[in-house]
């Protein structure tokens, strides 16, 4: 699976890069509200919002895996690139799951998105490594870093 990911990560840039001009900056298709779908370790929704400035967002991730709902909170921060589009971010926040178990801790974001041009659709791809700070007791392992997906969203405004 990180193979997968390592790839689809790695084509998403190529075709990115190839597809836009240099000249601008990443900021230049920032978005106030979007939702979607999140597909990768497991499926979901995704709704972000856009926080005070145009580098600051909010993201709420409601994901099922394995008989799990997982919630995520996270705050994250973008920074641009040289690619029109093209910005990558880093972040955290709490993580909620219900289900089989019960599971509370942290996770951290990283990650890419490209926000197309001419469409109001927005793209993205990332990591979120977790620690658990408290399992139900079947749980042994409190560090979980195959926590991730691609969500796809539609751009409110």
């Amino acid at each position: 699976m990180q193979k997968l990911l390592f790839s689809v990560l790695i084509l998403f840039l190529i075709t990115s890069a190839q597809a836009q001009s240099v000249e601008g900056h990443g900021d230049a298709h920032a978005y106030e509200q979007a939702i979607g779908l999140r597909g990768g370790f497991g499926g979901g929704i995704t709704y972000k919002q856009q926080l005070g400035s145009e580098a600051n967002y909010g993201e709420a991730i409601l994901n099922f895996w394995d008989r799990l709902l997982t919630v995520r909170a996270l705050y994250e921060r973008t920074q641009t690139t040289n690619v029109d589009g093209l910005r990558w971010y880093y972040g955290g926040g709490p993580v909620l799951g219900i289900g089989s178990e019960f599971n509370v801790g942290l996770g951290g974001v990283v990650g890419i998105e490209f926000t197309f041009f001419d469409i109001p659709i927005n793209a993205s791809l990332d990591i979120s490594p977790t620690v658990y700070l408290f399992q139900s007791e079947d749980e042994r392992n409190n560090f979980d870093w195959q926590v991730g997906g691609f969500s796809l969203r539609y751009i409110l405004r």
